[in-house]
């Protein structure tokens, strides 16, 4: 007599057989709740499908655009500012602003960290007191 045993499905496997939902829903600006929420999974496997999965790579590049779009869109609604705004408008904007600024930041916080050294810049202030040294 012979027992069949039913395989159950990973967490983790789960997340790979809809690899490309999972990324699109990265790429969409979906936040890690959702994801489990979605596939029924914990946390720390969403984590490693960004991380260390076969799709990691893509994943990070999914956060990535999907940090792009936010700070697009933080500058949209800058220059959606008029100049005979109210002061409430311009404030609504602002904030506005400042959200996307601060989501594309935790999702590539390399990439839009506002203390990020800029290395080009760090040359030029290194070298200013040099050039205005040699003008005189």
């Amino acid at each position: 007599m012979s027992r069949t045993k039913s395989k159950k499905i990973t967490e983790k496997e789960v997340l790979t057989q809809n690899a490309e939902t999972v990324l699109d829903m990265i790429e969409e600006g979906k936040s890690y709740d959702n994801i489990c929420q979605r596939f029924d999974v914990h946390h720390k496997y969403v984590s490693w499908f960004v991380a260390e999965s076969d799709y990691s790579a893509r994943a990070r590049q999914s956060q990535k655009n999907s940090a792009q779009r936010y700070a697009n869109l933080a500058l949209d609604s800058l220059i959606a500012i008029k100049t005979g705004d109210d002061k409430a408008d311009i404030t609504r904007q602002r904030e506005l602003a400042h959200h996307y600024r601060w989501l594309a930041k935790v999702k590539a916080p390399r990439e839009f960290n506002e203390n990020r050294v800029d290395t080009d810049d760090l040359v030029a202030k290194l070298l200013a007191p040099t050039i205005i040294l040699k003008k005189e």
